[in-house]
């Protein structure tokens, strides 16, 4: 589906005629003062500029009588000298109070009238002050939906939107009901939300895109307003929180570059990291150290929330799908990918994902570099012609399946609670996703077969790369996966990647246009905890395996 009709699924309904310029993304912070963070952390708040801020508001502490609100210090003086900064905060709200429906998420009339009064007392007190009200946290996560309402929440969860919504608006107009709220984009879970018709009750959809790499949250957002299209009224996504636990601090910066790139670029204008500081139970994905260091996470934030995002949605430049080259307003331009030369003439500064100016790359790398002014760039052409990850689940990559002597049969995207995968019914539990694989069944009867296909656009000279990497520990049960490179379908390579090294592999092959290269990967003798990371790309001779 092109980007601009994604563009437009995603966008806020408009008035016809309207035709509103796109809005730059927003990017706040997620912070806890509510569950009693440190002083240290409003300087820390303070420093980050951030415009826009997530936090909670607890309904049992404020009602803790029926149809009695308290908003005192202990009980609301966080959010009240949060909107004394000036600050929008997106408020999430979770849907129980023991005065109500046993403590369980709301599931009567009684229980779901008295959580829509109480919201529209906060609505309206904090009128001037919020952006929106997250209904839930993360409710794809069985914890997070309680009791009966827990036994069908598309059904209960609609309910309890129905019930909240109009009060809300009546108190507060400009606050946006967001609901949905869940822990990855879970495009599955949120299609059974807008088929018991979420869709009517919300001004927007809040969705937490935690993933490994940033690459292919564009293509989820895509299909997500894709899916979501036949059930009603378009509504915008909010990423209300995105980071990542990260093995090493240098790391979050470039992740933080291309996720907000690549966000921006499918039409979100609304997003928050998490969090602002370190916190025990996740050490690494602050802005800011708990002592208040910022780190690198925090430069990437402050250089892209003054001086790249404001100039506008990132448009993407050209169509190679090895190439991630965006244009943000007239005078940003950001560029990763598969190696190439790259040439840059014009006036322009480079620097790098925390803002730091660098010298003028001549080259592509997977290292993001942002170019400040009205440059021109030019690249060469490509070490890469097609990749796994970032080209998944797009041409001219395809999925097929096949089990024991049964034909081969296509693969499709599967959308469940969770991140969506590659898979068909009749072959699960193996399952292909963007970075990893599962095998699945016994004998030559009953193994799953799993092919990742190239279809060669135009004739050539190119290598077959293949990375295989455990990503469980080996057990006694565990004896690895058989690895099949054909060409097509007669073999070329063959390999056993036991559950410890894993291979790497580079197979030169002369392609004519339409020929088919297959990745075929298979168990062994039996597939308990085969798992395994992977990446296959098509370059040229000479090239080396990629790293999975």
């Amino acid at each position: 589906m092109r980007r601009g009709l994604i563009a437009a699924l995603l966008a806020a309904p408009l008035l016809a005629g309207a035709t509103p310029a796109p809005a730059p993304m927003t990017v706040g912070v997620s912070v806890h003062f509510g569950q009693g963070w440190p002083e240290n952390r409003w300087d820390m708040l303070a420093a980050s500029n951030a415009p826009l801020v997530r936090e909670a508001l607890g309904w049992r502490l404020v009602e803790s009588k029926r149809r009695q609100y308290s908003f005192t210090a202990e009980t609301s003086g966080h959010l009240d000298r949060l909107c004394a900064t000036g600050r929008k905060v997106v408020l999430v709200t979770l849907m129980h109070n023991p005065l109500y429906d046993g403590g369980k998420t709301v599931y009567t009339d009684a229980g779901r009238k008295a959580f829509a009064a109480y919201l529209a007392t906060v609505a309206k007190r904090y009128a001037n002050c919020l952006a929106a009200i997250e209904v839930g946290n993360e409710i794809n996560i069985k914890p997070n939906m309680t009791g009966i309402a827990a036994s069908d929440r598309p059904t209960y969860y609609t309910a309890i939107l129905k019930a909240i919504y109009q009060p809300i608006k009546d108190a507060a107009p400009d606050v946006a009901v967001l609901g949905g709220s869940t822990n990855v984009i879970g495009i599955g879970f949120l299609e059974s939300l807008a088929a018991a018709g979420m869709l009517e009750h919300v001004d927007g959809i809040a969705v937490h895109p935690y993933r490994q790499d940033p690459a292919n949250v564009d293509w989820e957002l895509e299909r997500l307003a894709s899916e979501l299209a036949a059930y009603g009224p378009a509504r915008p996504v909010w990423a209300t929180e995105f980071s990542k636990d990260f093995g090493a601090d240098e790391d979050s910066a470039g992740f933080f570059a291309r996720m907000v790139t690549l966000m921006s670029a499918a039409g979100v204008t609304k997003s928050v990291w998490y969090a602002l500081a370190d916190q025990p139970a996740f050490p690494t994905m602050g802005l800011y150290t708990t002592a208040g260091t910022r780190k690198p996470a925090g430069d990437a934030y402050a250089y892209f929330t003054t001086s790249v995002l404001p100039r506008g949605p990132a448009v993407r430049q050209g169509s190679d799908p090895t190439l991630f080259h965006y244009r943000f307003g007239s005078d940003r331009q950001i560029v990763w990918g598969a190696p190439r030369t790259l040439r840059i003439t014009g006036s322009a500064v480079a620097r790098d994902s925390r803002g730091n100016i660098v010298p003028r790359p001549t080259a592509v790398s997977e290292t993001p570099v942002v170019i400040e002014g009205s440059a021109t760039l030019a690249f060469g052409p490509s070490d890469i012609l097609a990749d796994s990850l970032t080209g998944y689940g797009r041409a001219p990559w395809s999925y097929w399946g096949k089990r024991g002597k049964n034909a081969e049969a296509a693969l499709a995207p599967t959308d469940w609670n969770w991140t969506s995968f590659i898979a068909n019914p009749a072959m699960r539990p193996a399952t292909i996703n963007q970075a990893g694989l599962i095998n699945g069944g016994f004998g030559a009867y009953g193994a799953v077969h799993l092919t990742t296909r190239y279809t060669a656009p135009a004739a050539g000279d190119v290598a077959a790369l293949a990375c295989l990497r455990p990503k469980v520990a080996a057990t006694e049960r565990s004896d690895g996966i058989r690895f099949v490179i054909a060409v097509n379908g007669a073999v070329v390579a063959t390999a056993l990647a036991d559950n410890v090294t894993g291979i790497s592999r580079a197979v030169p092959l002369t392609l004519a246009a339409g020929d088919r290269v297959d990745f075929t990967v298979s168990p062994n003798l039996n597939p308990f905890t085969d798992v395994f990371a992977y990446r296959f790309q098509i370059g040229r001779q000479g090239v080396e395996p990629p790293v999975c």
